[in-house]
């Protein structure tokens, strides 16, 4: 995949650090959870945030930091940056397009969308790069029905998007779509669907291995205190993780 970088960081809070090395997972938010309400907005499947989870990353060139993300994700810049490579889900599968044009990356580990009365497996879509537009709303279609009694799905291009004024992010993003996202269907057969996950979140396991390719940035404004729980939390879920300082100097 051109232009896909191999490695991205997701800036947080030491205690979500925790949950992350203790966990071993990645967290998939719900897109009606997000910050910008904007990129929730579908005018041909306005539920589809509640379908749609996601986990948002950043690509900076030369490890290079942000001060603005710094600012508004690791509780006044004493969290973390975490550096990982792109196929950190269990298996380290590398993302591929060749089938349906976007990265499709089948994790190792199950991904179970718990419905109301069944559950559904889900794939991890990414990592696609965001793009920020004056109007974020989508306007491609997600269904077209066939005189045949069948739809024609296309939800691969839901969560794309964000208003530009986000542009600092630089955000790529992976996503988890809970319900089948591509295809012929019969509509009968469909419908079972259209009911929303119970599921705010879902967890997805990564690698043991990526822990030794991990970066644990501290924060520009981390204290004493902050080091050493970091360390802490390395040494007991982490080992061969690396932790670095941020390279940002700002006055306490």
């Amino acid at each position: 995949m051109k232009n896909t970088p191999s490695h991205l960081f997701h800036y947080t809070s030491i205690d979500n650090l925790c949950l992350i090395l203790k966990n071993r997972s990645i967290r998939f938010q719900r897109l009606d959870k997000v910050n910008d309400p904007e990129e929730a907005k579908t005018e041909f499947f306005p539920e589809a945030k509640y379908f749609t989870y996601v986990s948002c990353w950043t690509a900076e060139k030369n490890n290079e930091e942000s001060l603005p993300l710094w600012n508004m994700y690791s509780s006044d810049m004493r969290g973390v940056r975490i550096r990982l490579p792109i196929n950190m889900f269990i298996g380290r599968h590398t993302p591929s397009d060749k089938v349906t044009g976007y990265p499709i990356i089948h994790a190792e580990s199950p991904i179970i969308i718990k419905r109301k009365n069944s559950h559904f497996p889900g794939m991890i879509i990414g990592p696609l790069n965001i793009q920020y537009q004056k109007d974020p709303k989508n306007t491609e279609k997600c269904f077209e029905m066939n005189d045949d009694a069948t739809v024609d799905v296309n939800l691969l291009h839901i969560g794309q998007a964000k208003h530009e004024h986000w542009s600092f992010e630089k955000e790529w993003r992976y996503k988890i779509i809970g319900m089948p996202f591509e295809g012929k269907w019969n509509i009968k057969d469909y419908d079972q669907f259209l009911i929303a996950p119970h599921s705010q979140y879902i967890d997805v396991g990564f690698d043991n291995s990526v822990i030794q390719e991990m970066i644990i940035q501290l924060g520009p404004k981390a204290t004493f205190s902050d080091t050493i729980i970091v360390d802490l939390l390395v040494k007991e879920f982490a080992q061969g993780a690396t932790v670095c300082d941020s390279s940002i100097k700002i006055n306490q």
